[in-house]
């Protein structure tokens, strides 16, 4: 019996290591092109990662090294980069039917309903299909002059009349372009049905829009589903694209009982809208594969997103100046950028965030000028662990800002642009930026009941329940109160939660103190600090330098997180 338990498993063995034999063999038949060294797991992506935010330049630098052909391994899976002429028209042109269909992304399943609108959906049978409905009905000559150009006519008058209105403040042109393309689209696919739900789409389509630029780990690592949603931009993109169908799901069902009942044009001047055209095919019994709803919302927002994307292209950069000139608040703003461009030297006085920032701003964006930081404490950013703040200093040192360290600037000292610290050193600078938390004006509460509540720097004390001491029903938050911890703005807006809710206990006639919520101040800073692209953290647990806390604050500047804790629409 013992014989044949050997005899199974030495025969497992064997195929197991024939099975790996072939394997290996079959990897190492594969021609590849060359292509950078590769680590375990990540395979190729640190080579990206390294180019920093701008990744085509990356890809360029490799190719430089290994052709226009090469080979690279992101995480699972494998891409060919193409970087000349001659490979570009063999798989455009060559082999196009070979390379026709696109790569499968997150985004696409789920905004796309599982790709298969005009963009994302695999070539074959179903893609010609849509295609040849695009071409011949919803982009036709006849469609677009019926209805689509009267359309576009009455929105470029409003976009008119909007900006003429605004003639003496600053304008957000992109913005403006923006608004009008997305108008003239819901006008046009979705007819009169939309009129009441056309702004809310409009936001939640530039909000998809920002969401799909950004790395989804999940299309490198399709296995590995615990990836899938780490930096949290699938779950956004489920919950953004859960409003916007629920809104395409309205307007298609309106449209079927419309035709139901007999009324089969829903567009605005009483012709066909687009969800119309797709219906009235459908129904015609001719398609050789079938149509659902999910296909024609699919088709729906590819025409949205082609719209946004054009419109960010043709007035926005400095290849149109004289067409710049005509508008009062972009000559307003090119006038203010100018008269503060005149600036040669620059003095920032303190070693906070704030100075810090914007001494590294300015020498990054004017490399020409002189800038001098003085900071009265023993090094930079003393919030923030001392790694990261020699860190900080090392790069400003970089990039030939002078930091002086241990003395202060006497303001009164200027005389023609001199300045004298108080180690006797001699600043010049024609502008003076003073970065160094300037008090905040309490005086006027010495004047009201809270006189008595004010400590000897002018803060006003409060308890645990941040209600003001003497005072059981007056709350303070924020950079006023006496709690001890740093002054930052995310610690004041957990003050408000802590306030709101004891407000709102007491209202409920809650009088055990006890029973009210307690903020207890915290024990270390958290705070990001740009540095140019780059950055450094202050977590509770650790300090980091480098590229990632650059591009973390430099996303929205927290403003998305911030508008979305108030309850208001993403202003993306």
């Amino acid at each position: 019996m013992e014989i044949y338990q050997f005899l199974n498993s030495l025969a497992f063995i064997l195929l197991l290591f024939i099975f790996l034999l072939l394997r290996k063999w079959k990897t190492q038949k594969l021609k590849l092109p060359p292509g950078p060294w590769k680590l375990p797991f990540i395979g190729s992506l640190h080579h990206l990662a390294l180019a920093g935010p701008l990744p085509h330049h990356g890809l360029t630098n490799l190719a430089k090294r290994y052709g226009p052909l090469m080979y690279l391994q992101l995480g699972e899976v494998v891409m060919i980069v193409i970087s000349s002429p001659r490979m570009a028209k063999e798989v455009l042109k060559t082999h196009d039917l070979v390379f026709a269909t696109r790569p499968k992304l997150t985004y696409a399943d789920i905004v796309h309903y599982n790709s298969t609108d005009v963009v994302f959906s695999p070539y074959g049978a179903y893609w010609r299909q849509i295609r040849k409905i695009c071409t011949l009905e919803l982009l036709s000559a006849k469609m677009v002059n019926n209805f689509v150009s009267s359309i576009r006519q009455d929105e470029l008058s409003n976009m008119i009349s909007s900006t003429r209105s605004m003639s003496d403040l600053p304008l957000n042109l992109t913005e403006k372009i923006i608004w009008f393309t997305s108008s003239v689209t819901c006008r046009s696919a979705l007819g009169k049905i939309c009129n009441e739900h056309q702004d809310k789409l409009i936001y939640l389509m530039k909000e998809i829009l920002s969401l799909s630029i950004a790395v989804n780990l999940a299309d490198f690592f399709p296995k590995w589903k615990l990836l899938h949603d780490l930096g949290g931009s699938k779950s956004r993109l489920l919950e953004v694209h859960g409003k916007v169908d629920e809104i395409l799901e309205y307007v298609v069902n309106e449209h079927k009982q419309n035709r139901a009942n007999g009324k089969k044009r829903n567009g605005e001047l009483g012709s066909e809208d687009l969800i119309d055209v797709m219906l009235r095919v459908r129904e015609s019994g001719e398609l050789q594969l079938p149509i659902t709803d999910d296909n024609i919302k699919a088709i729906i927002l590819d025409m949205f997103s082609a719209g946004e994307e054009k419109s960010r292209d043709p007035f926005f950069s400095d290849h149109h100046p004289e067409f710049h000139q005509q508008i009062p608040g972009f000559r307003l703003y090119m006038a203010t950028s100018s008269k503060s461009s005149k600036h040669k030297r620059g003095n920032a006085v303190g070693g906070g965030p704030t100075s810090v920032e914007l001494a590294a701003e300015i020498s990054v964006d004017f490399p020409d000028k002189k800038v001098t930081l003085v900071h009265r404490g023993s090094r930079l950013l003393e919030f923030i662990g001392e790694r990261a703040s020699k860190k900080a200093l090392n790069w400003l040192t970089s990039k030939k800002v002078e930091v002086i360290m241990g003395q202060s600037v006497d303001v009164n000292s200027a005389s023609d642009g001199v300045y004298k610290t108080s180690g006797g050193e001699t600043v010049v600078a024609d502008c003076h930026l003073v970065c160094i938390g300037t008090p905040f004006g309490s005086a006027w509460l010495k004047e009201t009941i809270l006189k008595d509540s004010l400590d000897s720097r002018g803060r006003l004390m409060v308890d645990s329940n941040l209600r003001i001491k003497g005072h059981s029903n007056i709350f303070a938050i924020g950079d006023i109160t006496d709690v001890p911890e740093l002054k930052q703005g995310y610690l004041a807006q957990e003050h408000a939660k802590v306030a709101a809710k004891n407000i709102m206990s007491l209202i409920k006639g809650v009088e055990d103190h006890h029973k009210l919520a307690v903020y207890k101040p915290a024990t270390k800073a958290l705070a990001l600090v740009s540095l140019g692209r780059k950055g450094v953290a202050q977590f509770p647990c650790l300090s980091i330098a480098g590229r990632v806390p650059g591009m973390v604050k430099s996303r929205d500047l927290f403003v998305g997180k911030t508008r979305k804790g108030l309850g208001l629409q993403p202003d993306v």
